[in-house]
């Protein structure tokens, strides 16, 4: 007991830094860009930004995309694919699978058990 209390207060004492982690071979150098919210009535849709994310890259690294299909970034910086989100979901929290079956299935699944 005494030394999981020491744990404890050991990892508490240790400050927590925000970072960013890339899978192997990702970086914004290699291409990947990475949309920042507005913070303008999007302050929860922490999940669509990363969806829209990983969506630019592999539109990024694939051939064949359509031109009609939200590509690029805009004059603001921010994906086309994330102002898709941005227009289509509420302000709230949910998951980038939801988004990722959405944005390419088109809608989101009944149940996520």
């Amino acid at each position: 007991m005494l030394r999981t209390l020491s744990l404890f207060f050991l990892f508490a004492l240790v400050p927590v830094q925000a970072a960013i982690y890339f899978a192997h071979n990702v970086s914004e150098d290699s291409g990947f860009i990475n949309t920042k919210k507005y913070w303008n009535g999007d302050s929860d849709l922490c999940w669509a930004a990363t969806a829209s994310n990983m969506l630019q890259w592999w539109q990024n690294n694939s051939s064949g995309i359509p031109a009609f299909v939200p590509n690029g970034q805009n004059e603001s910086g921010r994906t086309e694919i994330y102002d898709v989100f941005c227009n289509n979901w509420a302000n709230t929290g949910k998951g980038i699978e939801i988004g990722l079956r959405w944005y390419l299935g088109g809608k989101p699944p009944v149940s996520l058990n």
